[in-house]
């Protein structure tokens, strides 16, 4: 067991019993378990189930897990009375992130793909040897050439093509299908060397030259989280014309946590445009909020930097919720002055069911 994540399952029981209801996905790696805990207060046990059926033997409120399925709790009080369901944990194993790739290719040239560059993994590495070739280009062939695809177009192929493949990390869990496109439709506005992405510090730092340009107008910058959807984060004035190396810089101030990816939009000025190669550099998880003052004698200030974070709840050491709110701002102010002093937990809770809990004292 590598790594433990706990998530509450917070269930009513009452005359009127009920409970979260709903249904929630919880992504682990392979090998590591999940604790599930159920809070409900007055009850005398737990009844756990899985994919639908009662998990003989197992009572208490803590489950701990590590299979892929569908679990779920109900809390029994001394009389026999049960309350709905939980929220359903649907537990599956993450994936690696193949991401798809743009190649510009040069006429009657063999291009030469390293797609592992850009894919990604949270929990094994990627297995070169995985590596499938799901369908060919219509023009030209694609092989496998010591962990890199090799595409060989026909003769005189002066437009696109594709093909797909799908990669496994080390435990065996297979990548999303993803596309490789290749252009050998025209020559790139700009001729593009060393394009790179590093971290520094708090921030992703993009270097790029070129060695040719040609009535190139600017470079957009874009990024994306999951190699699929992406978004501009601004853009670069380019020389314009230029036979002699160019450098240029970008700097993301914001980027995400986890992995982010980079590409450059290069657009010529009557509009034309290709892609460069994409990058990537990983930020590991921060912290999910700060909460100040603590110890707390008004007001606790609350600010998420988890931009999942969907629920708050201020809970009692019995696990009795004082309080409960929709997470609707990245700043939030909780007044503690009703309550007595002591011990509190803040839960906030990730529209996947992940909650991350923080202890806070009461003067």
């Amino acid at each position: 067991m590598k790594n433990l994540i706990t998530v509450t399952l917070l269930l009513l029981l009452s005359r009127l019993a009920f409970g979260q209801g709903g249904r929630k996905e919880v992504l682990i790696c392979n090998g590591t378990s999940v604790k599930l805990r159920a809070t409900s207060l007055g009850a005398n046990g737990y009844e756990w189930s899985k994919d639908g059926q009662i998990l003989p033997g197992f009572s208490g409120s803590d489950l701990l897990i590590s299979e892929e399925g569908t679990y779920a709790a109900v809390a029994l009080n001394i009389d026999g009375c049960a309350s709905d369901q939980s929220v359903i944990i649907a537990l599956e194993f993450r994936k690696p992130i193949a991401v798809n790739d743009y190649v510009k290719g040069i006429r009657n040239t063999a291009a030469y793909i390293n797609p592992l560059e850009n894919d990604a993994t949270s929990c094994a590495e990627l297995d070169p040897a995985s590596l499938v070739i799901k369908t060919q280009p219509a023009n030209g062939s694609v092989s496998i050439v010591n962990g890199q695809f090799v595409y060989q177009p026909v003769t005189d192929f002066s437009n696109q093509t594709e093909f797909k493949y799908t990669v496994k990390d080390k435990t065996g869990q297979e990548s999303n299908l993803a596309t490789v496109t290749l252009d050998y439709s025209g020559a790139l506005p700009v001729v593009l060397t060393n394009f790179k992405a590093v971290k520094q510090e708090s921030t992703a730092l993009l270097t790029w030259s070129t060695t040719s340009e040609s009535n190139s107008e600017k470079f957009v910058v874009e990024r994306s989280t999951d190699g699929k959807n992406w978004i501009t984060i601004g853009a670069v004035n380019a020389t314009g014309n230029s036979s002699e190396k160019q450098d240029y810089t970008f700097t993301d101030n914001s980027p995400e946590s986890g992995v982010n990816y980079y590409r450059l939009k290069m657009i010529d000025l009557d509009g034309s445009f290709a892609y460069s190669i994409i990058r990537s550099v990983h930020f590991p998880e921060f912290s999910w909020a700060t909460l100040y003052p603590n110890p707390v004698s008004n007001t606790l200030h609350i600010s998420i930097r988890n931009k999942e974070v969907r629920k708050l709840r201020l809970i009692d050491p019995t696990g009795k919720v004082l309080f409960s709110s929709e997470v609707t701002s990245k700043e939030m102010d909780l007044n503690m002055q009703p309550y007595s002093s002591g011990v509190f937990f803040v839960h906030l809770e990730q529209e996947n069911g992940l909650v991350s809990i923080f202890k806070i004292f009461h003067e």
